[in-house]
């Protein structure tokens, strides 16, 4: 017993779910060689922008130091000190000194309070604390006189041949400064930095424009599948059935046949009775053969007697005619 047909509707649901079905998963790209955007010809080259607007400038070739004088030498450590070291080193001695006058009070008290009131033991209680008074402050002077001078010499100072650079100073290239200022200074800077940001801001403007051609490109392409998806059926009913589609050859006899019936629309059929062998439509419909008879017949007034005899060798020449050319001289004949 036969199966039922399926209908129109089923065959285009299971199509669709069978697509689906079957649709292979694409395997991950290496993220190396993907573009920065799903279609390969919207990836956009690198900007080409400078690494510096000073691109003409060439360093010049390391210099000898140049040799700094004392006062130069002071003046650097002052501003990178913020103070003067001389005066720190005059503080730290004077602070020394300020500290022999307590004690050398405190040694004449004691000498005071063990003379138990006699004037000579006092006498000579007051020389010996003016002594050690003068004493301390001769060592202390000696002691830090030598100090100052070893901090300054080896402390606070710029051994010769070395290139001193201030913090602030830091990746200041001053030749490139003197550069820019022989070229036109700050102006000719701010032209090119003007013309830098122009051109990113169209690199911007045409990668957001591609950015959106894709968008609408893959918009597209998506209703595309889903359309062939939704036809696809088609496909199944024309492998179900077996049919196949025209080959080359009857192809090209139905463009011969089409170009037939032009060149005979074209004739004039004015003062031709027409055949009784039934209207064009009905002609056509009974068939191929049928409706070459009717055309021929209609063309058969213009030449006579020789209408059949014509008739009858168009109809062969016909048959045998493989393309559209050979057709129309054997109609004009």
């Amino acid at each position: 017993m036969s199966q039922p047909r399926k209908s129109v509707s089923s065959r285009r649901r299971s199509a669709v779910e069978k697509s689906e079905s079957t649709t292979p998963t694409p395997a991950p790209k290496d993220p190396s060689k993907v573009a920065s955007s799903s279609k390969m010809t919207l990836d956009m080259p690198p900007l080409d922008v400078p690494d510096s607007i000073t691109w003409d400038f060439t360093p010049p070739e390391h210099r000898p130091v140049q040799e700094l004088s004392e006062d130069d030498k002071d003046r650097l450590i002052h501003e990178l000190l913020n103070f003067a070291p001389f005066n720190v080193l005059h503080d730290i001695a004077e602070h020394a000194r300020s500290l022999i006058y307590p004690t050398v009070t405190s040694v004449e008290q004691w000498a005071q309070m063990m003379s138990s009131g006699r004037p000579e033991f006092e006498r000579e209680a007051e020389a010996g604390s003016y002594a050690l008074e003068t004493l301390l402050e001769q060592q202390v002077d000696k002691a830090f006189d030598k100090f100052t001078a070893y901090a300054l010499r080896n402390i606070f100072s710029v051994p010769d041949g070395v290139e001193l650079v201030m913090p602030w100073h830091k990746g200041i290239d001053f030749t490139r400064a003197q550069h820019v200022v022989d070229n036109g200074g700050e102006e000719v800077l701010q032209g090119r930095l003007d013309d830098l940001r122009a051109k990113i801001e169209q690199a911007r403007y045409t990668r957001h424009r591609l950015i959106m051609a894709e968008a609408v490109l893959d918009k597209k392409l998506r209703m595309a599948e889903m359309r062939r998806k939704e036809v696809g059926f088609v496909n199944d009913l024309i492998v179900e059935a077996g049919l196949h589609p025209l080959n080359e050859h009857t192809r090209s006899i139905a463009s011969s046949l089409s170009s037939l019936h032009s060149q005979l629309a074209s004739l004039d059929p004015a003062d031709v009775p027409v055949p009784t062998t039934g209207s064009e439509t009905d002609a056509w419909e009974a068939g191929r053969q049928a409706y070459l008879r009717w055309a021929l017949g209609r063309a058969m007034a213009e030449h006579g007697d020789r209408g059949a005899d014509e008739l009858a060798q168009i109809e062969k020449e016909v048959k045998e005619v493989g393309d559209v050319a050979d057709l129309e001289a054997q109609v004009r004949r």
